[in-house]
């Protein structure tokens, strides 16, 4: 049997534990938004970063926001392109990544009927590793 055929049932509380192997993303700061974008209902942040990713003309993404849009400014739109966009983005990024990695987790436990949850982990976290090691700036690293 091929292993598109196959199918596999991965108990939910396995696939919690692949999940929790890897952090939430850092995006700089610690520090909340607290500007008129920052504040707006999550789905009209949503809609608006959506505009945004789209290349929508700031005007219209006002107009397209209604009554939430009412009070914004071009200005704020701008500012916000700068900041909790790029956070948006960055998330998102994030959560490709680790939706891939679950993924191949899960697929090597489907493929492998002798591959146990802890060594599906086990591979993320050499991912994860091998990832900060990657991208690690040696010049950054301060001396005690």
């Amino acid at each position: 049997m091929n292993s598109e055929t196959q199918t596999t049932s991965v108990p939910s509380h396995c696939e919690a534990q692949l999940v929790a192997a890897n952090p939430q993303p850092s995006t700089g700061s610690s520090r909340r938004r607290t500007g008129k974008i920052a504040t707006l209902p999550k789905s009209s942040r949503t809609r608006l970063n959506q505009m945004l990713e789209d290349g929508l003309p700031y005007a219209i993404i006002i107009k397209s926001l209604g009554r939430d849009g009412k009070r914004l400014t071009e200005n704020n739109l701008s500012d916000w392109h700068k900041g909790g966009y790029q956070d948006w983005l960055k998330e998102r990024e994030w959560l490709d990544d680790m939706r891939a990695r679950h993924e191949l987790a899960l697929n090597l436990i489907r493929e492998n009927g002798d591959c146990k949850i802890h060594q599906a982990t086990l591979l993320i976290a050499a991912t994860v590793i091998s990832d900060l090691l990657k991208n690690l700036d040696p010049t950054s690293l301060s001396r005690s």
